[in-house]
């Protein structure tokens, strides 16, 4: 709440003291502070999926190439 908010709150004949204003800084502060943490927690969120979608990925690839010729080799083995 700024301190026109708490103007408003309180009436217009009535005007903040040093001590509100000070507070309704630090509310506000406190409530940017919360949404910034907020999208940290959601990018950090999105950055962990991503590598893990990268790093499935990755393995995806690698499981297909030693698949590839294991699979061709027992093939030839088994009807030689």
């Amino acid at each position: 709440m700024s301190a026109k908010g708490f103007q408003d709150v309180v009436g217009n004949d009535q005007e903040a003291t040093k001590e509100q204003q000070l507070l309704d800084a630090i509310l506000a502060a406190n409530g940017e502070l919360v949404e910034v943490l907020q999208q940290y927690e959601d990018m950090n969120r999105v950055a962990i999926e991503r590598k893990a979608e990268y790093r499935s990925l990755k393995e995806t690839r690698l499981s297909r190439r030693v698949s590839g010729p294991f699979c061709f080799f027992s093939i030839v083995v088994f009807l030689a």
